[in-house]
């Protein structure tokens, strides 16, 4: 069977190429037979897409998938925003990155006991136009923390403002 000499079996719009051993094999006849001619502008080998438009479609197919996530932002919605209430704390860690700035604090019950507590509020670029720095807040800074409490009870909190003990207050509420 020699394979590696071509023969040309239609002479279409549409080229099918068989090797030559195989050209009288049922498959062949089959084709034959059924092969019907289509003109050019109904043949999948003429009627390409063109490539501007395949690449827009592109961009925006991966636009879309990159975008999805974005639409997926929770916002306040955990925590009950109707309620303000003030926790004198001691900082323990003051986190001031993308996407959320967070304050972990310790705050002592009723009892004595100390519970550690965290308030998320919102990214560093938004609390630089009200006043704030990395430096803001400090492990060891005893502050009043005004904060939106979590609508399950976690120890989660959104903050609202910080009141330092010398009376200075900054505001996360003209962030927004």
């Amino acid at each position: 069977m020699a394979c590696a000499k071509l023969t040309k079996l239609f002479d279409t719009t549409s080229i099918v190429w068989l090797p030559e051993g195989r050209q009288n094999s049922a498959m062949q006849r089959f084709i034959r037979r059924s092969w019907v001619q289509v003109s050019p502008e109904l043949s999948f080998v003429r009627c390409r897409m063109r490539p501007k438009l395949a690449i827009f479609s592109a961009v925006i197919f991966c636009f879309l998938m990159v975008s999805g996530p974005m639409f997926a932002h929770h916002g306040n919605s955990a925590y009950d925003m109707s309620k303000t209430v003030p926790m004198k704390a001691t900082v323990t860690k003051f986190e001031y990155s993308n996407p959320h700035t967070q304050v972990y604090y310790d705050v002592t019950d009723d009892k004595g006991e100390v519970e550690h507590w965290v308030a998320e509020t919102t990214n560093p670029a938004m609390l630089n136009r009200v006043g704030w720095t990395k430096d803001t807040l400090k492990p060891g800074d005893q502050v009043i923390l005004f904060v939106n409490p979590n609508k399950v009870g976690a120890k989660i909190t959104f903050l609202e403002k910080v009141v330092f003990p010398d009376g200075k207050e900054l505001s996360t509420a003209k962030a927004f």
